[in-house]
């Protein structure tokens, strides 16, 4: 008896199996001759931290209030990033205050690098603000009250003026930002 079967004579399970490995190996010999190439994702959200500053200068970027703290001015100034997202190492959502006024909040934490400028700066910014700016947008504010050394922000956030959609706006914000802070960072280990 012949123990090699013929395609005509194989039963379909083997005809479907054969089709399946033949069609496996015709992809992989195409990938080999034109090269495969798997593109990057590309971080969909970029984010920077602005401080606030006295001076309007050209290209100042400025921010309208709608936050809790009420300024002297109806709007702040801020001028240049000082802290890029590759400096950050994640972001948590959560809520801040005491237990009868909790509000939420997004918690941006930073590398060692980051921490440093932020807690030498910290000391100038005094009774200022620090911006939380998502895609171009002003998303969040933290007012500096006492030097950051820890390297911890908490954001008041801006991002509904309805408690339940901004809650849930923060907590996709933080998956989002923490998506794009992982593509950030593998990024930055292949070079």
């Amino acid at each position: 008896m012949n123990k090699t079967t013929s395609l005509v004579s194989a039963t379909p399970r083997q005809r479907i199996s054969l089709r399946g490995f033949l069609s496996t190996l015709a992809a992989g010999a195409v990938c080999l001759l034109v090269g495969c190439s798997t593109k990057e994702p590309e971080p969909r959200y970029r984010s920077y931290i602005f401080y606030e500053n006295n001076v309007a200068s050209a290209g100042a970027l400025t921010i309208p209030l709608k936050m809790p703290i009420t300024p002297k001015e109806p709007f702040y100034v801020i001028s240049e990033p000082q802290i890029a997202d590759l400096f950050f190492t994640d972001t948590v959502a959560c809520e801040v205050g005491p237990p009868n006024a909790r509000f939420p909040s997004l918690l941006v934490r930073l590398n060692a690098r980051a921490t440093s400028k932020l807690a030498g700066d910290s000391l100038a910014l005094m009774g200022k603000h620090i911006f939380l700016v998502v895609n171009g947008k002003p998303v969040g504010m933290h007012r500096v009250t006492n030097e950051i050394r820890n390297g911890e922000i908490f954001f008041h956030m801006q991002l509904s003026d309805d408690p339940a959609k901004l809650t849930r706006a923060i907590y996709e914000l933080d998956k989002d930002l923490n998506e794009s802070i992982l593509i950030i960072r593998k990024k930055l280990e292949k070079k």
